[in-house]
């Protein structure tokens, strides 16, 4: 991520104001000590309340499910002619479990010359739409629960407290633990995936997540959503084994860590500046996906600068 402007523009500033949001929740519920705190005894303590969360929602599963989807699609007011759903997976897996590319051998594609640059710069722009999805996924999933709260307390009061327990130390682990550490150990706790069905009058498509728990199925809901609207990025003039490549490289697993960690403030910087309710973001994250890669690029680092550009262009995309 390091070649992209945005990320690389500017890093700390994306880094410290997660952090600094990562700390105040973490000593919110857990008190003080982020910055003394080891790495194991968080991992530890997301575990413990991991499985007490799954141990409470295993009678309720069917209901959560719907919760969560009805909460996303109310949030982004996602059309009902969009599918979408939801279900409990029983135990995590790795990456290759849920058919993700961890540090994939992109040396094993072939891509026409002339269309090698093309490619490299679609892959940056598919980078920086992944960081919407991931960025707002990280950013809300600590929260979102509260949308529900009256219902989860009528469910067993004893969720909400483990659900903020669990999302302040998931949050802190990223920045206490090192990137092989947290990459190594990492067991992945939930998926999504888009579901396109045949061009034509009745196409449908369907967002499928899935997660270990509430949270997590919010946090994957959500990202389902954010990348059905930046689908149209998606390059149609790329034969089969160039699209693999795109996906492959974009995609790589081992860029979610760096995602967690400086993409939250892509995400709140974007809410804040845009001045809209979250049903108004759909039109204006579509937007951005048609943006050329050097254009979204510039704006996402105009939004971490002066922001004047980053405002000229949100100001038109509302007034559309």
């Amino acid at each position: 991520m390091a070649e992209l402007g945005v990320y690389s523009e500017n890093p700390l500033q994306l880094a410290e104001a997660e952090y600094r949001r990562c700390v105040e929740l973490y000593e919110r519920y857990e008190g003080p000590g982020a910055d003394t705190v080891e790495f194991m005894t968080i991992v530890a303590s997301v575990m413990e309340s991991l499985y007490e969360i799954m141990d409470i929602e295993r009678n309720h599963q069917e209901e959560l499910q719907q919760l969560a989807v009805d909460i996303i699609r109310d949030l982004y007011q996602v059309p009902e002619g969009v599918a979408m759903t939801a279900e409990y997976i029983d135990e995590p897996g790795t990456a290759e479990d849920f058919g993700m590319s961890f540090e994939p051998d992109l040396g094993q594609y072939t891509l026409r010359e002339e269309k090698r640059e093309y490619i490299e710069e679609q892959v940056k722009k598919r980078i920086l739409l992944n960081g919407l999805s991931h960025g707002s996924s990280i950013h809300m999933w600590k929260t979102m629960q509260y949308l529900a709260a009256e219902r989860l307390n009528e469910v067993n009061p004893q969720l909400m407290p483990l659900y903020n327990k669990y999302a302040a130390n998931v949050a802190l682990s990223f920045w206490v633990g090192e990137p092989d550490m947290v990459n190594e150990g990492a067991l992945l706790q939930g998926y999504n995936e888009l579901k396109f069905s045949e061009p034509g009058d009745n196409a449908r498509v369907e967002l499928h997540s899935a997660g270990l728990s509430l949270p997590l199925l919010l946090h994957e809901v959500n990202k389902s959503v954010i990348d059905y609207l930046t689908a149209g990025a998606i390059p149609d003039d790329l034969n089969e084994e160039e699209l693999r490549y795109y996906y492959d490289k974009a995609d790589n697993y081992a860029l979610e860590y760096w995602h967690y960690l400086l993409s939250p403030s892509l995400w709140v910087d974007l809410l804040q500046l845009a001045e809209v309710e979250t049903s108004g973001l759909p039109e204006i994250i579509s937007q951005l996906s048609n943006f050329s890669p050097s254009k979204l690029e510039k704006f996402f680092i105009s939004l971490q600068g002066d922001k004047e550009d980053a405002k000229y262009y949100l100001d038109k995309m509302k007034k559309k």
